[in-house]
């Protein structure tokens, strides 16, 4: 509205009882529901239940933050559905690489002799790393979507 994009009187007629919606990241609760809702809903119009996720692919869903909120699960499902086979549970491998690399540096981030604090801590720089890349090297955006502040960053 102050900046001429958004006219006034609309805003005001639309603002009678404003209600936040948190984005998917922040109820991870409610990723599994949305996801069999997509199921049922993009099933293709088979007979019977729709098709089950795999418990991997349910734990992935889980773990990953969905930047894109509900409209990037709904295309994670379909792709999955595209390339499932009909009657099976859904496995894992049928989402995007976006959502499978994930788990891929976790599962060998394990080494010989080295402490849980040294694991943890490549970890964190490659995530860190895979933000700072993401949002162009800007340092306070990737704070933000971190959730750390810049300085937690820096350090």
């Amino acid at each position: 509205v102050a900046g001429g994009r958004f006219r006034e009187d609309l805003f005001y007629r639309l603002a009678v009882f404003p209600i936040r919606v948190p984005p998917l990241r922040e109820r991870p609760e409610d990723v599994l529901a949305l996801a069999a809702h997509f199921l049922a809903q993009h099933a293709g119009g088979a007979h019977g239940a729709p098709p089950a996720l795999a418990p991997d692919a349910a734990a992935l869903l889980q773990a990953y933050a969905w930047p894109g909120n509900v409209r990037e699960l709904e295309n994670e499902i379909q792709r999955a559905l595209a390339l499932a086979e009909p009657g099976d549970p859904v496995p894992a491998a049928c989402f995007s690489e976006r959502i499978t690399s994930v788990v891929e540096p976790v599962e060998s981030a394990a080494r010989d002799g080295e402490t849980l604090r040294e694991t943890l801590g490549r970890i964190e720089a490659l995530l860190i790393r895979r933000a700072l890349d993401s949002l162009g090297g800007r340092r306070a955006a990737t704070a933000r979507r971190l959730g750390i502040t810049r300085e937690g960053l820096y350090k």
